[in-house]
Formats: structure tokens, sequence, C-alpha cells
């Protein structure tokens, strides 16, 4: 009996070494499912997929997004890139919410703009020019037409 667990207990240590370890999968080869929360799952799974995530410019190759789903839902930094290679958005997201900050940056490197989210809902914006002179945040009126 006593070998019996100790084989048991060996699998289940092995099992649960399995699903920490993080694969990295092109953002294209995932599902998505769901009406309020969208959950991410690898294909021919039910189960939300866990791990890191990529997305390459299709000619270059080179990567255009980086982040991670946990349980699948975007969790901790994602980051966008601009073809150039510089960064072009970073977001912070908590249970597949914004959650902390995103920050845009215009191609010449300078931030554009700064938002803090609170469950993506935007409770604070400051913005930029491309010389890094503070500009008044675009209004509601602004986009209207």
């Amino acid at each position: 009996m006593r070998n019996f667990l100790f084989f048991i207990f060996i699998g289940l240590g092995f099992s649960a070494l399995s699903q920490t370890t993080q694969q990295d999968v092109d953002y294209n080869r995932l599902w998505h499912r769901g009406h309020e929360k969208i959950y991410y799952l690898l294909p021919d799974t039910v189960h939300p997929y866990t791990g890191k995530c990529h997305l390459n410019f299709p000619k270059t190759k080179k990567v255009a997004v980086t982040g991670q789903f946990i349980n699948g839902l975007k969790t901790g930094e994602w980051k966008w890139i601009y073809k150039n290679g510089t960064l072009k958005r970073t977001t912070e997201y908590k249970k597949g919410m914004k959650h902390g900050k995103t920050t845009y940056y215009y191609k010449n490197g300078k931030k554009k703009s700064e938002i803090n989210f609170y469950m993506d809902k935007n409770i604070k914006q400051v913005s930029w020019d491309e010389k890094g002179k503070r500009v008044e945040n675009p209004s509601f009126h602004q986009f209207k037409n």
C-alpha cells in the first residue's frame, strides 16, 4: 500500500509540474470563447490556456505583440511593437481586463499618452505631442464625426 501511495504522489507531482510549464504560442492559434469575458484556448482543448503568447509581423516574422494568459485571460504586461522595433504600447491586464497603466508611444520612442485603468475603466489620462510637450486630452465631442 505504501508503494502504491508513493507512486501516486510522484505522479501528481509530475502532473503539477507539467501544468506550470510556460508555453509560448502564436496568438493566431488561440481560440476565444465567451460573451461577457473572453477566454482563450488552444485548438482541440476545452481548458482555458495558461502561458505566454506572441504575434509576429507576417512578412518580417519579427515580434509584434507579446503577453501571457492565466486560465484563458490576459494577465500582466502586454507589449505591442512597431515594425521598426520600437515600443508602440504597453498595457497591464488583470483577469482579462485592463487594470493599471497603459502607455502609448510615438515611433520616435517618446510617450504619446498614459492611461490609468481600473477594471477596464479609464480613470485618468495624460497626453503629449511628439516633442514631449503636454497636450490637452481629446474630449468625447472631438470623436463624434
